[in-house]
């Protein structure tokens, strides 16, 4: 414990502070019971009691803190599914062009083929847009 670095722990917000008075607590309960003599009850039940409020500030610190990130999580999973949806909006069209241009384009153009390897390019980016945007 002597690289004890308390700055680092106060990092950690609540919990690193938390952390800090628990351990102070406990150094103080064992300097009573090394002491000669009978520990003062006083401090020792002051001491306990000290650690259980610490102990309840940090548990409902880390639920304030999950909490928070669960609803970060969500929003961030909310855009992810809105990104998705334009993207397969903006898929549609180009799916109906190519029908489109399939159907109105004469076997004998010699390019047919080109446009339609284009425009199926494209709809493959799209798509891959959306499937990496909707894994994140």
């Amino acid at each position: 414990m002597d690289n004890f670095d308390l700055f680092q722990v106060l990092h950690y917000g609540v919990i690193g502070l938390c952390a800090i008075m628990l351990v102070a607590a406990w150094r103080i309960i064992l300097t009573e019971q090394r002491r000669h003599g009978e520990p003062r009850k006083g401090i020792v039940v002051f001491t306990c009691v000290f650690m259980a409020f610490c102990l309840l500030l940090g548990a409902l610190s880390a639920y304030v803190q999950m909490a928070q990130q669960a609803r970060a999580a969500q929003e961030l999973q909310h855009q992810a599914e809105q990104k998705l949806a334009e993207l397969i909006a903006a898929i549609q069209p180009l799916n109906s062009a190519r029908s489109a241009m399939q159907s109105a384009l004469p076997d004998s153009l010699p390019n047919k083929r080109d446009l339609l390897a284009i425009t199926e390019e494209l709809r493959k980016i799209l798509e891959e847009k959306g499937k990496k945007s909707g894994s994140q």
